[in-house]
């Protein structure tokens, strides 16, 4: 079975080049086996800020804020293999 990407790719040729989608399928059903590999990075970042208020007992007491940024960065890459046969 086709997966919805490659159909998607069959879809986009009917419609540029007027093939219709059974005569791509049947034409590409001649090779033995037709493998498709899809490799995509994705990198997601995140920010976010926090603050945090601590009192300081002196003589006289005082407070400080303190504002703290944080950069959280994580990349996935997917590999997709499709063998057809």
């Amino acid at each position: 079975m086709y997966s919805k990407r490659v159909l998607r790719k069959f879809l986009f040729l009917r419609n540029s080049y007027g093939f219709p989608l059974l005569a791509t399928i049947g034409w590409l059903s001649i090779f033995p086996f037709l493998t498709h590999t899809y490799t995509y990075t994705r990198a997601h970042a995140q920010t976010y800020t926090y603050a945090h208020t601590h009192a300081c007992l002196h003589t006289h007491t005082h407070a400080h804020t303190h504002m703290h940024t944080c950069v959280l960065t994580h990349t996935h890459t997917h590999t997709h293999t499709h063998t057809h046969t």
